[in-house]
């Protein structure tokens, strides 16, 4: 798969979780997610706790079948 169709999955699911990346930086490079930033979630899906539901988004991303790893440099808002 090229890596423009990877990166298009890696959108999706992290819009799916509700999660707002007009001030972070997502990438896809040789099968690597990138996620650079700040992460903040879409106004009325906020969850309680911010760093769990994150988690569950890096762990949606991890068991995606085109990408390898996820390196994440974010901070929350």
């Amino acid at each position: 798969m090229d890596e423009k169709h990877v990166n298009k999955l890696a959108r999706s699911v992290m819009n799916k979780r509700g999660v707002d990346l007009s001030l972070a930086d997502l990438r896809v490079s040789h099968g690597i997610c990138y996620l650079r930033g700040t992460v903040q979630f879409i106004k009325g899906r906020v969850p309680d706790n911010k760093e769990a539901a994150m988690g569950l988004v890096i762990k949606a991303l991890r068991q995606q079948a085109e990408i390898r790893d996820v390196v994440c440099e974010y901070t929350l808002r």
